[in-house]
């Protein structure tokens, strides 16, 4: 009985197993295609008996397995080869989108959209089987409609696209043409829309609009289109193909029609599930259309700001046309039947990619800036919206260690090296203090970044003069700075109280100070180096992030060293120069800028400064007062110091005229007078002399030089003081005039050099010097003239006849050559004082290595040129070579 049961069960299994087979075994494709849907509920009621002798027989996974395999043959044996007919006409293994035609790639486009519509079509026949096998055998079990989809999904991509690696070549490269092409062709249907609406708009103004798409549409790259789309038409055949191929000559509608196409296709390209498989051809679309947008439009361009405008392109075109993909199911799907949360999905998908994108933006417009950074820093203030879009990007995405170590390398290699001047590295810095601070409001990034300049400026002598120089020049920015700053809105001079004197960083985080009650309140600061504001309890402590004092230029540059006394000192060496040079008195400036640097540093540190100005004062109203009670010190000027508070004066001591040194006698009987029981102690070195001279009769020269130039010349005056011609004639030896000054010869050879430039004496002979008496030497010429006028005739004919050769052999020895060298050598003398003035003492081959290395450009010359043009430096009297090493003649 049971054998009998068990064999009518085989037998009926059989029977529904056979018609299971008949009902849903593969058609053709002829059918498949023709294949008219029927009523849902129809069939679920002419099959609903048969599924449930299925489910009686248990036969649900039997059943399922088979149709996945017939399914999965069918795709390998037909669909395949079906598909790839499509494209018979092109050669797949030489397809190059950047290479093929335009009139080709909407043949490949127009296969491909056939292609997909042939297997949409295959699809939602076999997804709609499977939906009846999910109704009527799963339904009411633990299984999911999405799987079966998705393992028809694989089977469709596996058999199909992937059953070679070049059939996956070939299928990805059509794929990423079909989507390249239409980005291009949507972006200019884009502008052409932009175009039509806005000219509605400004017809009464007469514009013309085409110039402003084509600012916002990279570079002319709407005229590269348009000639690029004459140039297909003219090669296009009769043969239209039904695609999306946008031109500047479709109207709104049109557009909208072929988007609606595209967009369709998409759908149809997401259902197949092809879209997502396309997540890495989507990347490099748009990912490359973003980096050369942003470069085209950006590069070199520092003026402006662009951030906003590109953010507002790829809302208007980047996720307009990534929604049109992503998004087309929402907008096209009106069945509901399989999948009730494929919009949200969709949109999920959508925003995922939306936030991609736009992390890409920021990322390749920083990257783009970045690598323009140090141009940037030398065009500012002009380069400010450049950097106010940079800083939105540092607040968006981590750029901080790329942009530090970028402008690190940048600063040494073309700012940091010998051949730049110390003022132009100052000036660099100051503009890279700005602009740090618009990116990194917090300081955080300035204080790595000029962590190197600090250390290479901290290196150079000159580096404390040219930042006092800019302290103390109303022109410059920092003396601006200097002029605002309010002492009320800083604690500067309570910390510097604290820690100037003893060095570190002047400017110290209130913070430190921090109770601990105050910890329990404490909040991190703000990316922009404001506080945070929350907080609750102590009302000081809850604005404890706020009173964290920012750095200003002055403090920067400041902090290059270690204390402020170096700058102090400093000034005051400068203030001291000033001071003797000063001939009217007129203290104004000097007393401003004391009374500004008093503000910003405080009184103690300059009380030095203050009394030099005030001995000034004092020595301008004791002249007055000794004039006035002896007539014979009316020409006779005294700047009278107090040594303990100037700068160490140190000079060359000499012995003065007499005439000199009896009234600097006088003055000092007539100053112990007055302030007894006080004596002065002479700098002879130090001073200013106007001068007179008369050579001849009524030739008068004024000049205002040193004591030591006024007594030399005087030692001339007092050999030369009769008319007759033989005192004139008389000349003094280097010798004569060191005995009479007491000093070296070197030293009275090098001070004679400013009056044999000024043409008022000559050296006769070696060490020998005599005055220039222009006025005798014509009467001298002229007399010989009358004398023998026969001589001068033979010498003018003889230069006629002989020497023009000489003239010109001379100038042809002359070459271009040799005078585009010689200007060439002049041009690198300002990097070679720079070089001296830094390292003190050079040899000759360090200077030509480094003139080679920084300035390869302009210097080309050998190194026994080089020696040669070092030797002309140094007889002019700007350098002098000690050993075989070069420095600057002081």
């Amino acid at each position: 009985m049971v054998q009998q049961n068990n064999k009518e069960q085989q037998e009926s299994s059989l029977l529904i197993w056979e018609k299971i087979v008949s009902i849903f075994s593969i058609p053709s494709q002829n059918e498949i295609l023709n294949y008219k849907q029927q009523s849902q509920n129809n069939i679920e009621n002419n099959l609903k008996p048969l599924f449930n002798n299925v489910r009686l027989y248990k036969l649900e996974s039997l059943v399922l397995d088979w149709y996945f395999e017939s399914i999965k043959k069918y795709f390998k044996s037909t669909l395949s080869n079906e598909f790839w007919k499509f494209f018979n006409n092109v050669n797949l293994a030489e397809l190059d989108s950047s290479k093929t035609s335009g009139r080709e790639l909407k043949f490949i486009n127009h296969q491909f959209a056939l292609s997909i519509s042939l297997l949409h079509k295959v699809f939602s026949y076999f997804k709609f089987n499977l939906f009846l096998f999910y109704e009527l055998l799963f339904k009411n079990e633990s299984y999911n409609f999405n799987f079966l989809i998705k393992k028809l999904q694989d089977l469709l991509i596996t058999n199909i696209m992937h059953t070679t690696n070049q059939q996956t070549k070939y299928f990805n490269t059509i794929l990423f043409m079909f989507f390249e092409r239409d980005f291009i062709s949507f972006t200019k249907s884009f502008y052409h829309s932009k175009k039509q609406i806005l000219n509605k708009e400004e017809k009464n103004d007469g514009k013309d609009f085409k110039l402003k798409v084509q600012q916002e549409y990279s570079d002319g790259e709407i005229e590269e289109e348009e000639e690029k789309e004459e140039e297909e038409e003219e090669e296009e055949v009769s043969k239209s193909y039904i695609m999306m191929e946008m031109s500047f000559e479709d109207s709104i509608t049109d557009i909208n029609i072929k988007e609606d196409s595209f967009m369709d296709l998409c759908k149809k390209l997401q259902d197949l599930n092809f879209i997502v498989i396309s997540e890495e051809i989507f990347t490099q679309i748009l990912f490359k259309k973003v980096f050369e947008y942003i470069e085209t439009r950006c590069k070199g361009v520092f003026e402006k700001r662009f951030l906003k405008s590109i953010l507002e392109w790829a809302d208007q075109v980047i996720f307009k046309w990534l929604g049109m993909i992503l998004l087309s199911s929402t907008k096209n799907n009106n069945n509901n039947l399989f999948d009730e949360d494929e919009d949200e999905n969709s949109l999920k998908i959508f925003n995922q990619w939306k936030t991609r994108l736009e992390f890409s933006i920021y990322e390749n417009y920083s990257q783009q800036r970045i690598s323009e950074l140090f141009d940037m820093i030398v065009q500012y203030p002009d380069s400010l919206p450049s950097f106010e879009d940079l800083s939105i990007c540092f607040q968006k995405i981590p750029i901080e260690k790329t942009m530090i170590t970028n402008l690190k390398r940048v600063l040494h290699n073309r700012l940091l090296h010998p051949g730049a001047n110390t003022s132009d590295i100052i000036t660099q810095y100051i503009s890279t203090i700005h602009a740090m601070s618009i990116i990194d409001p917090s300081g955080m990034v300035m204080d790595k970044v000029g962590k190197p300049i600090r250390e290479y400026l901290s290196q150079r002598e000159d580096t404390i003069r040219c930042i006092i120089s800019s302290f103390t020049d109303e022109t410059n920015e920092i003396y601006q700075e200097l002029c605002d700053y309010d002492p009320q809105d800083d604690d500067y001079l309570n910390s510097f109280m604290q820690n100037g004197a003893s060095g570190g960083d002047l400017y110290v985080d209130e913070g430190d100070n921090f109770s601990n009650d105050d910890f329990k309140i404490w909040n991190p600061n703000k990316i922009d180096g404001s506080g945070s504001g929350s907080g609750s309890g102590n009302s000081n402590g809850g604005n404890n992030n706020n009173n964290i004092k920012k750095k200003d230029t002055i403090s920067h540059l400041v902090n290059i060293y270690d204390s402020i006394d170096l700058f102090i000192n400093e000034y005051r060496s400068m203030l001291s120069d000033r001071l003797l040079s000063v001939v009217d008195f007129d203290l104004d400036k000097e007393i401003k800028n004391v009374e500004l640097l008093k503000l910003r540093f405080g009184d103690t540190i300059l009380f030095n400064c203050e009394i030099m100005i005030k001995d000034m004062a004092d020595s301008k109203r004791l002249n007055t007062q000794i004039k006035n009670s002896n007539n014979e010190l009316k020409e006779f000027e005294t700047l009278i110091l107090s040594q303990l508070f100037w700068p160490t004066l140190k000079g060359d001591e000499f012995k003065y005229p007499k005439s000199i040194q009896e009234k600097m006698n006088l003055y000092s009987k007539e100053y112990e007078r007055i302030k007894t029981p006080r004596q002065l102690i002479w700098k002879q070195h130090l001073g200013l002399v106007d001068l007179d001279l008369e050579i001849g009769s009524g030739n008068i020269q004024s000049f205002q030089v040193s004591p030591i130039h006024a007594t030399l010349i005087m030692l001339f005056e007092t050999n030369n003081d009769n008319d007759d011609d033989e005192d004139d004639e008389k000349e003094l030896t280097l010798e004569y005039l060191s005995n009479q000054l007491g000093i070296s010869k070197e030293l009275a050879r090098k001070k004679l050099i400013f009056w044999l430039n000024n043409q008022i004496i000559r050296e006769t002979s070696h060490e020998t010097y005599q005055i220039i008496n222009k006025e005798k030497e014509e009467k001298k010429q002229k007399q010989q003239q009358i004398e023998n006028p026969d001589q001068d005739i033979d010498e003018s004919s003889s230069d006629d006849e002989d020497n023009m050769v000489v003239v010109e052999e001379e100038e042809e020895e002359k070459s271009t050559s040799a005078k585009e060298k010689e200007e060439q050598m002049r041009v690198v003398e300002s990097f070679i004082i720079g070089m001296l003035i830094n390292f003190k003492t050079l040899p000759l081959e360090r200077i030509h290595s480094m003139l080679t290395m920084f300035n390869s450009e302009v210097y080309t010359s050998s190194i026994q040129e080089l020696k040669a043009f070092l030797c002309n430096l140094t007889n002019e009297e700007k350098i002098e070579m000690v050993g075989n090493d070069y420095k600057i003649k002081k």
